[in-house]
């Protein structure tokens, strides 16, 4: 039996996919879930409608992380915190990164931001972003005593 997925399925495929699938497994489990519906002409052309949308979203949003790993390639970012001889009093982690960028107009999520421990030390750090999709970034954090 052709089906049309209506939801993302790991064993059988994504939203829009035309399926070929065993009819009781259609009628008992992907119909009474909602994961899909009968594949008729009309409800292909309006898969094919989904898909084409769903893959201009996905798109759209790389370009966005994009736009927003551009903006942090190559950059320098500068904390200036209390130190003594070298060592910092609490440390620096992706929380202070993250503000200091958006001090600089960058709005980050610090999830996003690949630091394997909190620097407690003051120095040059390199850090990367990790936008998801493919998309990352690295840029250069430097950490001053005051």
């Amino acid at each position: 039996m052709k089906v049309i997925l209506m939801k993302d399925s790991p064993k059988i495929g994504k939203v829009g996919d035309v399926k070929e699938v065993a009819s009781g497994y259609a009628l008992n489990f992907l119909f009474p879930q909602g994961i899909a519906k009968v594949a008729t002409p009309a409800g292909i052309r309006q898969a094919e409608e989904i898909k084409r949308k769903l893959d201009e979203e996905k798109a759209d949003e790389k370009r966005a992380l994009l736009l927003q790993a551009n903006a942090l390639r190559d950059r320098s970012v500068v904390i200036r915190t209390k130190a003594e001889e070298g060592r910092l009093f609490g440390s620096v982690g992706a929380e202070e990164i993250a503000a200091a960028l958006s001090v600089e107009g960058i709005e980050i999520d610090p999830k996003i931001l690949d630091i394997p421990k909190p620097f407690k030390t003051v120095g040059q750090y390199e850090v990367m972003a990790r936008f998801g999709k493919g998309v990352e970034a690295s840029f250069e954090v430097k950490v001053q005593g005051a």
